[in-house]
């Protein structure tokens, strides 16, 4: 099961969702955090669609019931990252030990088009 299923069916008419790259919470590392319509079935598609240009693979699914959170583990020629979903819409893109993934995971939201960086 991808990590699409794990999230309400709201549809935006919107075609843009908007991220930024920023520092974790006490950490040097930096993550991407979605903004924009984020967490619905429409932004998830266009996510997934993006990550597959990278060959992204989902590896395993971890549900952290007590953060009411869905972690997927993702592989891909850039190497490992997680996803993050959680009941309040919130997705983050983390990659502990791989900034370089995060660098280019930014290109490639950037260049897809459906996605903008808040500076």
């Amino acid at each position: 099961m991808g990590f699409a299923k794990a999230l309400p069916k709201t549809i935006h008419k919107n075609s843009m969702y908007t991220f930024k790259v920023r520092k974790g919470y006490g950490s040097e590392e930096l993550l991407i955090e979605f903004i924009k319509a984020s967490g619905t079935e429409e932004m998830i598609e266009d996510l997934k669609m993006s990550l597959s240009s990278i060959g992204a693979k989902l590896e395993k699914k971890e549900d952290f019931w007590m953060n009411d959170e869905m972690l997927y583990h993702m592989n891909s020629e850039i190497g490992r990252f997680q996803i993050s979903v959680d009941v309040w819409d919130c997705i983050f893109i983390l990659a502990s030990n791989n900034q370089t993934a995060i660098h280019k995971i930014e290109s490639v939201l950037t260049e897809s088009g459906k996605f903008s960086k808040q500076e």
